[in-house]
């Protein structure tokens, strides 16, 4: 049997990366107008990222990354885009490249 002392350090870092989550899901929503990032399993291409992407907005670009696609969102549109994992404020987004001017 384990000794208790070996998991000692468990909850704390579950704790940790429990909070890290929330305040990265609380100031990085996407915005009620503008540009939202939305993010793709990685080993989709650019060509399947633009196509689920396409059936939520109008595409401004991709991000640094194929599976990041940056878009205007449709009000006529069901919803987020089919297949996205996240759908991000780009503009917190450093690495999305997308720069508000």
């Amino acid at each position: 049997m384990p000794k208790p002392e070996r998991f000692a350090w468990c909850l704390p870092v579950l704790l940790g990366f429990g909070s890290l989550a929330a305040s990265l899901a609380l100031t990085m929503q996407p915005p009620a107008a503008g540009p939202v990032a939305l993010i793709f399993p990685p080993w989709w291409g650019a060509a399947k990222s633009m196509l689920a992407a396409a059936g939520a907005g109008t595409i401004v670009r991709f991000g640094t990354a194929p599976f990041i696609v940056i878009i205007i969102p449709d009000p006529g549109a069901p919803g987020a885009a089919t297949g996205a994992w996240l759908s991000l404020d780009p503009l917190h987004l450093g690495g999305c490249g997308y720069h508000n001017s």
